[in-house]
């Protein structure tokens, strides 16, 4: 897997945000030619700490991080994408055109426009119920490699 990090990581040091994104991509068994590119701005432009998008060739995915959180959240955020990508590497969430596919059946744009439509979307429920155990096992993982976090 390459990776590519830009921007003010704020609190995380380059070496723990590669070892976090090395172990998020290791316990998802991502495949070897996958290509991730973090982006860190203080101008992110929603409420949530990072959001995720394919890039055309379908192994390239880039994740905005706002680099206004500390490391314990940008961690949390981080795995909470790796698990989109893990989504769209298995074949369960595709997007297109029309909207997003989630194991087969289509989600139209007009969907997601609906009042909490995104939070009750069916790839944000598997994101958001495996995220948390997925960012605990990185803490752990962190601390036995001898990595603290500062806030």
């Amino acid at each position: 897997m390459r990776t590519r990090i830009h921007g003010n990581t704020r609190g995380l040091t380059r070496r723990v945000l590669r070892e976090a994104i090395w172990f998020y991509a290791d316990e998802l068994k991502f495949k070897p030619h996958t290509q991730v590119h973090l982006w860190f701005s203080s101008k992110f432009p929603r409420s949530t700490g990072a959001e995720m998008w394919q890039q055309s060739n379908k192994n390239h995915y880039t994740i905005r991080c706002s680099s206004k959180n500390g490391p314990y959240k940008t961690l949390q955020d981080l795995a909470h994408e790796f698990l989109h990508v893990e989504q769209f590497q298995s074949g369960v969430m595709a997007e297109n055109r029309k909207g997003t596919a989630w194991k087969g059946r289509l989600y139209r744009g007009d969907f997601m426009k609906q009042n909490d439509a995104y939070y009750n979307a069916p790839w944000e429920i598997d994101a958001n119920g495996r995220s948390y155990w997925l960012y605990k096992r990185c803490r752990l993982h962190l601390l036995r490699c001898g990595f603290r976090l500062r806030k």
